[in-house]
């Protein structure tokens, strides 16, 4: 069985990419082929992913997971997982735990609390 066929996208750098259709219109099936999270015996049977330059779909587990929340992302609307609309987001309401990312918070809260940047 062939769930989606003959896909193209292209999204440049900065783009957000918005996917909209009928319930069963492959639209959650598509974003998980990208980030990699499609589970047995789910597979892409041909074709290849990249993200600026870099093909990412033959990443191990490993590699695919600093690639997923660094560099590309999604939210996927499932009912009971998905961001509640009646909350008004103030700040970024999904973050960047990378380690450059911890870094950055540290020396900001040093920052506001007057101490020295030397560990």
């Amino acid at each position: 069985m062939t769930a989606v066929d003959d896909i193209s996208l292209q999204i440049r750098h900065g783009e957000i990419l918005g996917m909209v259709g009928e319930s069963g219109a492959v639209r959650s099936m598509t974003g998980m082929s990208i980030l990699g999270l499609l589970e047995p015996p789910g597979r892409i049977a041909a074709g290849t992913t990249h993200l600026s330059g870099d093909r990412i779909d033959k990443l191990d587990d490993r590699a695919m997971q600093t690639v997923r929340g660094s560099r590309i992302g999604a939210i996927f609307q499932e009912r009971l997982t998905s961001f509640n609309p009646l909350f008004r987001g103030r700040r970024p309401t999904v973050r960047n735990h990378s380690p450059a990312y911890r870094s950055r918070q540290i020396q900001r809260s040093r920052t506001r609390q007057g101490l020295s940047s030397a560990v």
